[in-house]
């Protein structure tokens, strides 16, 4: 009985307060671009063996929100707050452009190192480098290899702009010694490397930044005859490939983490950074809308945790609350039973280690723009709510429940009509994905019942669609006066 007791109590306390024993390294495995339905676990078309080998003992994250595109999500998953509080809702960081997460904010490396973590970056960045101070190893990283900005040739890792993979932070580091080798595969060989260099008794935070499967879609040689015979486009074909690719070196990071010692300690995160790009062969089916978006499409990804921890009950099981991206913040500080930061976070410490984890919020602001405005003619509907308010429903943002979802504004990116589509497993019943009402600016969805946004239901529940008004209302005074 004694030994039961002691047993129950260990288990409460590794994982009923969403905290292991002993500080577990963290690898954060983003993949950029990633289509909802582009990995092999949810899609037979898809080649990906390791990535799917994992997530058969995962604990998935179903209703996982991020943002639109690149740079809004990777300073929201850095910081842990709604990045329209340091002004960087609105697209990507280009070349040449002094814009980057002010300093006064907290990253999650910084709060992690803190905490006695090693720190590593490999990939990725794109949240600013225009001054030394901006750069991720003075950010929080002890090591940085990589690069800055959204994209670049895979080979030569040149983006049109001078700008090159780095080791390890600055203009002078340049590595041109690796033109001619595929960023991916160069990528993860370094993460492979240094991991000789570390002690699987020290803590590590691992965040692997990969540029697959974000354009340009180039590929390596040996993969090129993969998906030929397929009566697929030729995007979808190259993208395809690319899964493949990075579904292997995330494999060979994953052997390497076991020799070394590490995985037995390790918590393991795949997900992506923002909805598929199916203008370059992404497929979000059954979802509607693409990158860009606020649709489902374009901020509801796939993620999952694994980890030889996980308890037995929960492998291949499904986290059933919203999650947004600023939750990993407080979430992976409270695995690690570190201290939060003195800001205040956004994120919401998610005890996704229960067996019945309760809702932590009763509503997530999951995008709000200011500088994204609709013409207001387009909706002649009058929301006497706002009469004194001074949001306005010509604003773009999206606002969700546990079972609503309320979008304000003009949805999309590139144009809302998504009869031109061409993936593989494209929704049959393509009228229903048209933009049939597309001079409206306000849509409500039961999300959970129709997560393809169907139907929208705004004129069916006025109030509401009122409610969830104010509440965007409230956060417009907040954050953009």
């Amino acid at each position: 009985m004694n030994l039961i007791i002691f047993l129950l109590f260990v288990f409460r306390e590794c994982f009923g307060h969403g905290r292991f024993s002993k500080k577990p390294h963290i690898i954060f495995v983003m993949i950029d671009d990633l289509g909802f339905d582009d990995l092999g676990y949810v899609n037979d078309d898809v080649i990906s063996p390791n990535i799917d080998f994992l997530a058969k003992n995962a604990l998935h994250i179903e209703n996982y929100y991020n943002q639109p595109s690149c740079t809004p999500s990777r300073a929201a998953f850095m910081t842990g707050r709604y990045n329209i509080r340091y002004g960087m809702q609105s697209g990507v960081i280009k070349p040449d452009e002094p814009e980057a997460i002010p300093l006064s904010e907290t990253l999650l490396p910084q709060a992690l190192k803190k905490c006695g973590y090693n720190t590593s970056m490999h990939g990725k960045w794109h949240l600013g480098f225009y001054t030394e101070k901006h750069c991720p190893q003075n950010r929080g990283f002890d090591r940085f290899f990589g690069f800055y900005l959204g994209s670049q040739d895979y080979f030569y890792h040149d983006s049109g702009n001078n700008c090159y993979l780095y080791e390890p932070c600055y203009r002078e580091k340049v590595r041109l010694d690796l033109n001619g080798t595929y960023s991916t595969k160069a990528i993860a060989e370094d993460f492979i490397a240094k991991l000789d260099e570390y002690d699987p008794e020290t803590p590590l935070f691992e965040f692997l930044s990969f540029q697959e499967v974000h354009g340009p879609l180039q590929w390596l040689s040996e993969y090129s005859t993969l998906f030929k015979e397929k009566d697929w486009t030729h995007y979808r074909k190259m993208l395809s490939r690319k899964i493949v690719i990075v579904d292997h070196f995330i494999g060979e990071v994953v052997k390497k983490l076991k020799e070394k010692g590490f995985w037995k300690d390790t918590i393991l995160v795949i997900t992506s950074d923002n909805g598929g790009q199916t203008r370059e062969g992404a497929s979000n089916w059954p979802l509607r809308g693409r990158k860009g978006d606020v649709f489902e499409g374009g901020i509801r990804s796939r993620a999952f945790i694994h980890s030889p921890k996980l308890p037995n009950s929960l492998k291949g099981s499904s986290f059933p609350h919203v999650f947004h991206v600023t939750d990993w913040f407080p979430t992976l500080l409270r695995f690690s039973g570190c201290q939060q930061p003195d800001s205040n976070l956004d994120g919401e410490a998610q005890d996704i280690f229960h067996q019945k984890p309760e809702v932590k919020r009763t509503h997530l602001l999951n995008f709000l723009d200011p500088f994204k405005v609709a013409k207001r003619k387009l909706d002649d509907r009058m929301f006497s709510v706002l009469q004194n308010r001074t949001f306005e429903v010509t604003v773009k943002s999206v606002i969700r429940t546990e079972n609503w979802k309320l979008i304000t504004g003009r949805p999309c990116h590139w144009g809302c009509s998504f009869s031109e589509e061409k993936n593989p497993r494209y929704v049959p019943d393509k009228t229903a994905l048209e933009d049939v009402e597309p001079g409206k600016l306000v849509r409500l969805y039961a999300i959970r019942e129709d997560p393809m946004e169907r139907y929208d239901l705004s004129d069916l529940h006025p109030e509401l669609v009122d409610d969830l008004l104010l509440k965007l209302a409230d956060y417009y005074v907040i954050l953009c006066q």
